[in-house]
């Protein structure tokens, strides 16, 4: 067995991108994720589980649902910001990448991949860091499309839940 510096969770992460890619949910085969090559190089514990998690995301009815939306994964996304010190003008440059984002006619929402083993129950046990990323993302999107209503979601890839945030 392949031993392979990137953890599960990225491994978990790159099979399931197939969930959202732009064709149909219905055309994508549960199959071919649970087959993709990355997970074949873990020990078969970890395969199990993240075969688990995909059950349960594809067993999602609201992730299933935002799929028949336009979708766009992996987008690349950030903002130039100028200020001055003492004259000088300092360029900054802020960015991230969206794992999901579903364009709704007036609604843009942005849903974020996490990996943790044991996801929290409510929104309000969500960590600092996750919710400063989601804001992030969520001023980012609140520029380019001003006329949308910006949502902010985790899917927790362990359990399969979408919980909206911010």
């Amino acid at each position: 067995m392949v031993q392979l510096k990137m953890g599960i969770g990225m491994i978990e992460n790159s099979a399931t991108k197939g969930l959202s890619t732009e064709t149909s949910f219905e055309e994508r085969s549960i199959d071919v994720m649970n087959d993709h090559p990355l997970i074949m190089t873990l020990k078969p514990r970890d395969q199990k589980r993240i075969r688990n998690s995909i059950e349960k995301i594809v067993s999602n009815q609201e992730f299933r649902s935002l799929l028949s939306f336009e979708v766009m994964t992996e987008v690349n996304i950030g903002k130039k910001n100028n200020h001055y010190h003492e004259q000088i003008e300092l360029e900054e440059i802020e960015f991230g990448r969206i794992d999901l984002l579903i364009k709704k006619p007036k609604e843009i929402i942005i849903v974020d991949y996490k990996s943790d083993i044991s996801p929290p129950i409510s929104s309000t046990a969500i960590p600092l860091s996750y919710q400063q990323q989601l804001l992030k993302y969520k001023l980012f999107c609140q520029e380019l499309y001003p006329n949308h209503n910006i949502i902010s979601k985790i899917l927790w890839l362990e359990n399969g839940q979408l919980m909206t945030i911010i």
